[in-house]
């Protein structure tokens, strides 16, 4: 994945809020990709920290932290 593939946002920005099962679900498929956590890892975005993911309309992904 394209580091301009990833974009961040504020949480509260979440058009769907995830249930506690659900963020719990992103995080670890998330920390199941290593390249992808090295990535976030480098624009300073801690796993643990994510609460959503959507594809966005351009095909990148957005992530929503607290």
């Amino acid at each position: 994945m394209n580091d301009n593939k990833i974009k961040i946002s504020d949480g509260e920005d979440a058009e769907n809020p995830r249930t506690a099962a659900g963020v719990k679900h992103i995080q670890a498929s998330i920390n199941a990709n290593k390249g992808l956590v090295e990535k976030l890892s480098t624009r300073d975005v801690d796993v643990k920290d994510i609460v959503n993911a959507e594809e966005a309309a351009d095909g990148s992904i957005i992530f929503s932290v607290n």
